[in-house]
């Protein structure tokens, strides 16, 4: 029941052979560690730490290291970045995404200036963005039978950091405008709300395609030029981008509103929309 409610369900039984045996545990333990490594902030933690500094004292041969913190960061930055850490594994992820995203927007500004430590300063900004995606995959299971408003603001929250990983948002900031807008109207109950909120759904599914359009035309001619070069087989070619999509927050947004479309359907009155 529950690899079939999945949003990209599984039918099927497993059937393997025998002889796999070794070959799937093996690459399972792999991708089990990966996972735990991910969803328990390790990377996350690890760039904090370079950014925020760290002394480690060597043993025997091994030499010990001290990272400096980097200067001019914004004051009450490391008191946000410790609230972050200590909700990592919370069940309830609201606050935690809400932390994450306003440490984006902090840390936005100094990823824009020339500075000697610009790369632990992204390392942090896409472990930031990594986590806003794990925590609200990690927050499905509380939307399966929640109020539209309350999907409305997941939709807000994700938009929000896909706006922040964006350089041309200026599209994707007025989706954020847009959904605010449609929180206010169906709190207060406003009779249109929900074709209004239909509106700017549609708007934001519009600035998704727009935006794999762009990702389509900046990194699959690479794609294609390299993998030819390396031998890659052209079945991995041919899907590369659209994998590097699935790895980021448009395929999440676009999982939230697939599941209030058919809510505001209803709510709008108009129709299932299949044809």
């Amino acid at each position: 029941e529950r690899l079939l409610s999945y949003d990209r369900a599984i039918h099927s039984e497993p059937s393997f052979k025998r002889d796999q045996k070794d070959g799937l545990l093996r690459d399972l333990g792999h991708y089990m560690r990966t996972l735990k490594a991910v969803h328990s902030g390790a990377d996350l933690e690890s760039a904090i730490s370079n950014c925020m500094g760290y002394r480690a004292e060597g043993q025997g041969f091994m030499v010990g290291v001290q990272i400096n913190p980097i200067p001019g960061l914004p004051s009450g930055f490391p008191d946000l970045l410790r609230f972050v850490l200590e909700h990592i594994e919370d069940r309830n992820v609201e606050a935690l995404l809400e932390g994450l995203l306003e440490a984006r927007q902090e840390l936005r500004p100094l990823l824009f200036k020339s500075t000697g430590r610009l790369k632990d300063l992204l390392f942090l900004d896409i472990a930031l963005d990594s986590t806003v995606r794990t925590a609200i995959e990690r927050g499905y299971e509380e939307l399966n039978n929640a109020r539209p408003e309350k999907i409305m603001h997941f939709i807000t929250l994700v938009l929000e950091n896909l706006a922040l990983s964006s350089d041309d948002n200026e599209d994707l900031v007025y989706c954020l405008k847009g959904w605010h807008h449609s929180i206010s109207m169906c709190k207060s109950k406003s009779a249109h709300w929900a074709l209004y909120a239909k509106s700017v759904l549609d708007r934001t599914r519009l600035a998704l395609a727009s935006k794999a359009e762009t990702y389509q035309r900046i990194l699959q001619p690479s794609a294609e030029y390299l993998g030819s070069l390396l031998g890659v087989d052209q079945w991995a070619i041919n899907i590369f981008t659209e994998e590097i999509i699935r790895a980021g927050s448009a395929a999440t947004l676009s999982s939230l509103i697939n599941r209030l479309d058919p809510v505001l359907r209803e709510t709008a009155h108009l129709g299932s929309g299949t044809y």
